[in-house]
């Protein structure tokens, strides 16, 4: 029973985190447009390392601060990930699977006769952080303070015109109950300094456990390791429109993967993180405008 209680709690975290953000945007929002790049680095211990870069795009929807009291207050982001180079190749393969060969037929109709192919997608992500920080520092000209922060991410697939293909894998999906779920915690340094009565920059900076797990019913995957962040931006407030800003930054995330194992139709398989190492990263520039009461 009580077993049932904590995944019942725990599957109900991204709604109440996110309902949580928005609540908090009613007293101050933030709207980032950021640009950048993702990178899956992987390779086997001191012997052999490869990676694959991609460009993203970043929306981003933010509450820098959201007071609780004097010293303590709750911040929270939603970051949307988008990558045009994998749309690029998407729509490369999908002009290719559609084109008419000397025979009469395109790869797509031959295929598609047997298993519907969806050749056509976005892909996306979505990355939500949002935590606790107590001000141990606090001056008219800066502060400090330490705080805790979870969150979650899950990717998106999202495919466009091709309703066979997505209702003969939505139907493999719902058959095995498939469900991805990533969760992390952790700590949160951060600090500003006002170089006037406009100018104020600020940093921050975490370390998080994060865990995923992957599960449907032919396997179930487990996988955890440390998620680090760290951001800075500068922001500009006109003395004309106290409650709105501008701002610009640049944000860093990275996961590096500790073990990730499971099991395949009820039999073990190994950890594979003890002879290779994965680790994902993200980092992109941003600007933005903001308003607070």
């Amino acid at each position: 029973m009580y077993s049932l209680c904590v995944k019942c709690w725990v599957s109900k975290i991204d709604h109440l985190l996110i309902a949580t953000l928005f609540c908090t945007s009613l007293h101050g929002v933030e709207l980032r447009i950021g640009k950048g790049e993702f990178q899956t680095s992987m390779g086997i211990h001191d012997f052999w390392q490869m990676s694959a870069k991609s460009d993203i795009d970043v929306i981003s929807i933010s509450q820098p601060r959201y007071n609780l009291n004097e010293t303590l207050y709750l911040f929270g982001t939603l970051d949307i990930y988008s990558s045009p180079s994998m749309e690029a190749v998407s729509q490369y393969i999908d002009t290719v699977m559609n084109a008419t060969t000397p025979f009469g037929f395109s790869p797509n109709t031959l295929l598609g006769t047997f298993v519907p192919v969806p050749n056509s997608y976005e892909i996306e992500g979505v990355d939500v952080d949002i935590g606790i920080t107590k001000e141990m520092i606090k001056s008219r000209d800066y502060s400090l303070g330490v705080g805790v922060v979870t969150g979650f991410s899950t990717p998106i697939m999202k495919m466009e015109n091709y309703f066979e293909a997505f209702n003969f894998y939505a139907d493999i999906l719902d058959y095995t109950q498939t469900k991805l779920k990533t969760y992390k915690a952790g700590i949160v340094l951060e600090g500003s300094l006002n170089l006037n009565e406009s100018i104020t920059l600020s940093s921050k900076a975490t370390y998080a456990y994060q865990q995923a797990n992957l599960t449907n019913s032919i396997m179930q995957f487990d996988s955890d390791g440390k998620h680090r962040t760290f951001e800075t931006n500068v922001q500009y407030t006109p003395k004309s429109l106290k409650n709105i800003y501008l701002n610009a930054g640049y944000s860093y995330k990275d996961w590096q993967v500790d073990s990730m194992q499971g099991t395949i139709m009820g039999i073990s398989t190994p950890n594979v993180s003890a002879v290779v190492d994965i680790e994902l990263s993200s980092r992109y520039g941003y600007v933005g405008i903001g308003y607070k009461f």
